[in-house]
């Protein structure tokens, strides 16, 4: 509603003074909001529950399939048979993205639309506060660590030669990131650890990964996959020798920096 009618209608029924109270806390709400648009950064002080359901039922209310007198028909239009899961996604229903784009602007779901584009700005923002200064966007999908491997993996087919096929894997552990190599149909090229002088610390062999790009030819590789995040007696990846090497010899470097947000030496490692 308009301010100046809410303040007459209002006025009306609870006198001017109060009605002035309520539009106060419009104001203030509607500020907070506006400053997160303009902004599209984290905000300093956190919002509260009430806040967040607001702007968020702000944003569903500007999809199609919510519109006041609209009635659905075609196959992609949204619809909630259960009022209960209807309440659990503030009443987005028609999703994001078009034509196998999950980042295109979908023009029945402006709200949607709105809340993907504000939520990569956000999660960059993240990034940024958590030590990686150097990373440039930020794509948030509903994956695991595999999955989105996978996804990267898909990606860098699209500007690396047609005989790329293999990934060159700095040895870690964890059947995710094999399964993520086999899954988008590459092989896998493993490099083992090697142990640290004097100590029982397995670190990378940088020497092997060299090598291996050597042996392979670097048209034949899609990418090195190194990892941060690991189980001791495991070192993280030493990802930014890893990246001078793949600078030199024109092969793409993937960093698995899986739960590496919450480690501050990870996040250093990224960003050199």
């Amino acid at each position: 509603m308009e301010k100046g009618s809410f303040l007459r209608l209002a006025g009306d029924l609870i006198g001017k003074s109060y009605a002035d109270v309520a539009d106060e806390a419009r104001h203030t709400r509607s500020h907070q909001f506006r400053r997160l648009l303009e902004q599209r950064r984290l905000p300093e002080e956190p919002w509260d529950d009430l806040a967040v359901t607001l702007f968020l039922e702000e944003l569903a209310n500007a999809d199609s399939n919510n519109h006041l007198g609209n009635v659905g028909v075609g196959e992609r239009e949204g619809r909630i048979f259960s009022s209960l899961v209807a309440r659990r996604n503030f009443h987005f229903s028609h999703g994001i993205g078009r034509s196998g784009d999950i980042a295109a602007l979908q023009p029945k779901a402006a709200g949607s639309s709105l809340l993907f584009a504000l939520t990569r700005r956000l999660v960059l923002d993240a990034i940024h506060v958590c030590g990686i200064q150097a990373a440039r966007a930020a794509l948030p999908v509903p994956f695991a660590t595999g999955l989105s491997l996978t996804l990267c993996f898909s990606a860098l087919r699209t500007v690396r030669p047609p005989s790329a096929r293999f990934i060159i894997f700095s040895r870690i552990d964890q059947k995710a990131c094999l399964k993520s190599i086999y899954s988008a149909g590459f092989q896998a090229e493993v490099v083992d650890m090697v142990r640290a002088p004097g100590g029982f610390a397995l670190q990378t062999d940088l020497d092997a990964i060299e090598d291996a790009i050597d042996r392979l030819k670097a048209d034949t590789v899609l990418c090195v996959l190194s990892t941060t995040s690991t189980f001791a007696p495991r070192e993280p990846d030493r990802v930014d020798a890893i990246a001078r090497l793949c600078k030199a010899r024109g092969v793409a470097h993937v960093i698995n920096n899986a739960y590496g947000l919450q480690c501050t030496k990870c996040c250093h490692l990224v960003d050199q």
